[in-house]
């Protein structure tokens, strides 16, 4: 019999094929890797999103990229969500996109919080006189949660440091940085001003205490003492004296008069 050696037997037509069904299987490679990034390629989006009561969100409100995004309420089977839907607090909604007729396999979940709103209920507040806006809490609500107009239409609230006076306002409530409330009335009334005390220098043989300390007021005033014209708390009965100014001033009701320095001197014996 004839042998033909390995060289003969590899000719031109066999290299051929050989490179056609490897350009084939690369193509189908290529094919089947694409299908697989269509099918497992999911819509992206923040994965918590908050929503405030009052604007009535509802499932095509929740910001996503994608394209033909569907919503579902599980990460597997489930029917698809209409866009209608209001949202519920603490929920979490999954979405798919669908990329040239196939819909994404790996849904991404989405957490949905829905912060309540609440209005102030109080229509009447008593302050003192120079109250500025910015000092002023209502129903739990501190001065950064409140936004002070002088209508219901205004656009513009209120600053801080603009002082109350006696008439009507209209507040709403700003919380979580996003939910704003409708406005209430609020009717403010401004207490006279309290007059000060009548003191003056004093001088204490040996030891003295706060309580040592003597002003006249008027009738129903308190004397407090404090140890600058800035200090946010009076001090104690019992806090002993020391050579230095101290400051008074005297409290009626919830309001209280400007400090006056008073020079205090302690002899040693």
């Amino acid at each position: 019999a004839r042998i033909h050696s390995p060289r003969r037997l590899w000719r031109p037509r066999y290299h051929n094929q050989l490179r056609k069904s490897r350009s084939h299987w690369q193509e189908v490679g290529r094919q089947v890797l694409s299908l697989s990034h269509r099918l497992y390629r999911r819509s992206q989006g923040s994965s918590i999103q908050a929503f405030c009561e009052t604007a009535q969100p509802q499932i095509k409100d929740i910001k996503i990229t994608g394209s033909s995004v569907k919503w579902y309420a599980s990460s597997v089977g489930g029917v698809v969500l209409s866009p209608t839907i209001p949202l519920i607090n603490g929920t979490i909604y999954y979405a798919t996109q669908t990329l040239n007729g196939c819909e994404s396999m790996v849904r991404f979940p989405v957490t949905v919080i829905v912060h309540s709103v609440q209005p102030i209920t109080s229509s009447t507040l008593q302050v003192c006189s120079n109250t500025s806006v910015g000092q002023v809490y209502i129903d739990g609500f501190n001065a950064g949660e409140l936004k002070w107009f002088t209508s219901l239409t205004s656009a513009t609230p209120l600053k801080t440091n603009d002082l109350l006076t006696s008439n009507t306002y209209y507040v709403s409530t700003f919380t979580n940085g996003m939910c704003t409330s409708e406005r209430k009335s609020l009717q403010i009334v401004v207490l006279s001003n309290v007059g000060t005390p009548i003191v003056t220098n004093q001088v204490f043989c040996g030891a003295g205490t706060v309580n040592d300390l003597v002003g006249q007021t008027t009738a129903g005033g308190k004397l407090l003492w404090y140890t600058s014209s800035s200090a946010s708390l009076p001090l104690i009965g019992s806090t002993p004296l020391v050579n230095g100014t101290y400051y008074a001033a005297q409290e009626i009701g919830m309001c209280s008069s400007a400090r006056l320095p008073v020079a205090v001197r302690v002899i040693s014996m």
